[in-house]
């Protein structure tokens, strides 16, 4: 896991703890090589989502959407029916990402970064058969 904690560094600032609650990540990888990893809490039924990363250099390829569709049906699995996040406004990419995946804007926060950026707060509902 020194790989996915060194690319949250690279691209977040800080390297995942893994001892601290509520880290948990999933991981893609093809060929033992990461692809991305999802960062998240689960908590029953509900799950939020704390970040989202590919490797920069794979942007592009559909490795986004196969990570947060392998990702969501995995918690399924586990009994997840909801799930949230928050993405940078100014984020259109994921944001698309995240709209071709279900997840709907429920909430705007004005200011929420620290560059003053807004953020949207986005929850995806799924259905069991």
């Amino acid at each position: 896991m020194d790989d996915v904690s060194a690319l949250n560094e690279k691209l977040f600032g800080f390297a995942i703890d893994f001892n601290a609650a509520g880290n948990t990540p999933f991981v893609l990888r093809v060929a033992d090589k990461l692809i991305g990893y999802v960062l998240y809490n689960q908590c029953g039924d509900f799950v939020d989502i704390y970040y989202m990363a590919i490797v920069p250099e794979l942007h592009g390829l559909g490795h986004g959407k196969r990570l947060m569709e392998a990702f969501i049906q995995q918690m399924q699995l586990h009994g997840v029916n909801a799930f949230t996040l928050e993405v940078r406004a100014d984020n259109k990419a994921a944001i698309k990402l995240y709209e071709q995946s279900g997840f709907k804007t429920v909430w705007l926060r004005k200011g929420y970064y620290s560059d003053d950026e807004d953020a949207l707060l986005m929850k995806l509902a799924v259905m069991f058969d």
